[in-house]
């Protein structure tokens, strides 16, 4: 089993500009050596004669999507960004509609993104 950073990560293409750029800036950095692709992972491991099975996740929040979107930077807090995904935190009724409106498209963000392969991590289950 191995995981690894993907390159097509989902905010690397189809963030608009300046953000994409910006993403871009911030995506590349020293604590990942390496970046693959599906496809390049799946040549490395075939010519090393494994055969693989591929899935893909995203660690972080919708939420955090949209501030790149729409603002061109990282949440303030890694918490932020990977775990919280309500707008609100009180108990109204409008404010608990509008976390479950939040709850029901994370679902469906993370189901996108897995399907598409375009998370931001690739995992691959390797035999030989």
């Amino acid at each position: 089993y191995i995981e690894v950073p993907n390159r097509h990560v989902a905010m690397n293409d189809y963030l608009p500009e300046p953000n994409r750029h910006r993403f871009s800036t911030f995506f590349w950095h020293k604590a990942h050596y390496f970046y693959f692709t599906r496809e390049t992972l799946q040549k490395i491991l075939s010519n090393a004669g494994f055969i693989c099975e591929f899935a893909c996740r995203h660690e972080y929040t919708f939420i955090n999507f949209l501030n790149w979107y729409f603002c061109g930077t990282p949440q303030k807090a890694f918490v932020d960004a990977t775990i919280r995904s309500n707008l609100y935190n009180g108990a109204s009724p409008f404010e608990k509609q509008m976390n479950g409106i939040i709850t029901d498209v994370e679902k469906q963000f993370h189901e996108l993104l897995a399907e598409t392969y375009t998370g931001d991590t690739i995992c691959c289950f390797a035999r030989k």
